[in-house]
């Protein structure tokens, strides 16, 4: 294993650590509100329990579309036009679907109800019955306190009503399907789990054939791009790890590889720059044989095999007597190709 190879390896393995460390939920995580997973107050773990004790199948949906029996959508964010349109279409159908908003959205209006001050409620007199579904909520006997109501279209149901006549609670008929309106989302959470969440859900769930879909397509209010709250736990950390280590490959891959560039060989001819002066130096105290022999040799040596081509202009190097004539010898040589 090369060095550059063992310190992007070291990299990779400190980030899984670093990434383990940072990303892992701790142990007492409450978990996301108005989702199954949650544990905290506003969470619907235990919800989702109590209904899967009493035997209903209960699961979570990520699309923008109803499922299959009651469709559960709980304090709902982003919710658009064109997502109305196809709940209203599947209504129609036949659907049944729990609906508990913070504030007006498309589908409330599309269902005609406007929301107004809200306060105590109790079992209105038309709620004794409800054929559609088979479900009656007066045997609750449940005192209910929302911060909202509603104003209800025509035809609508008024289950919980306030003092002044609003609603609470609502359920409209839609062609062959039901909407069952909830003025305060945290009644199914954990907080009201027993005494409303369970007792509301689990007739409507019977009636609706015994499975429960809830909704998670629209608990972000980042919307869609916001993905992280839908993946699973350890999806965050291996994402991560996968981004910096492939930046981390990308910063090894960009040395090139293999060894150094050694430095630049001298160029040839290079020792021959100083042929002129080394020969008027040596001329002066009368050894100018002295430079001109060791420097014809060196000038072969560099030619190798092509050294005969250069035969004459050395063979006047080795003789000159006088620096003009040695001076002119090393430049012919030199320069013959």
């Amino acid at each position: 294993m090369t060095r550059s190879s063992g310190l992007v390896l070291g990299g990779l393995l400190a980030l899984l650590v670093a990434g383990a460390v940072l990303l892992a939920p701790p142990s007492n995580d409450a978990g996301p509100s108005f989702r199954i997973a949650g544990r905290g107050p506003y969470g619907l773990s235990e919800v989702a329990a109590g209904l899967r004790a009493a035997g209903m199948h209960v699961e979570e949906r990520d699309k923008p579309t109803l499922g299959q029996g009651l469709a559960v959508i709980i304090d709902p964010h982003g919710v658009t036009s064109d997502e109305a349109s196809s709940w209203m279409r599947s209504l129609r159908n036949g659907a049944t679907l729990l609906y508990a908003p913070e504030a007006p959205d498309p589908f409330t209006r599309q269902l005609g109800l406007s929301f107004t001050a809200g306060g105590d409620a109790s079992p209105a007199a038309g709620a004794a019955a409800f054929p559609d579904a088979n479900v009656q909520f007066t045997d609750l006997n449940l005192q209910l306190s929302s911060r909202a109501a509603m104003r209800l279209p025509q035809g609508a149901t008024n289950v919980y009503a306030t003092d002044a006549g609003n609603s609470v609670a609502a359920v409209i008929a839609v062609g062959r399907g039901s909407v069952w309106v909830f003025a305060d989302p945290v009644w199914f959470t954990n907080l009201a789990a027993v005494q409303v969440g369970l007792p509301v859900l689990l007739p409507l769930a019977q009636s609706a054939g015994g499975t429960v879909s809830v909704d998670t397509y629209h608990q972000s209010t980042g919307g869609r791009l916001d993905v992280l709250p839908y993946m699973p736990s350890w999806a965050p950390l291996v994402v991560l790890d996968g981004l910096l280590a492939g930046a981390l490959l990308l910063v090894a891959l960009a040395r090139r590889m293999g060894p150094v560039r050694p430095a630049a060989e001298a160029e040839a001819g290079y020792l021959g720059d100083l042929a002129p002066s080394l020969a008027d130096l040596y001329a002066r105290a009368g050894e100018l044989g002295a430079v001109t022999g060791p420097l014809a040799n060196a000038i072969s040596r560099e030619r190798g095999t092509r050294a005969a081509r250069v035969a004459e202009p050395l063979a006047r190097l080795r003789a000159a007597s006088d620096v003009r004539t040695a001076v002119q010898a090393w430049h012919d040589a030199t320069e013959e190709a």
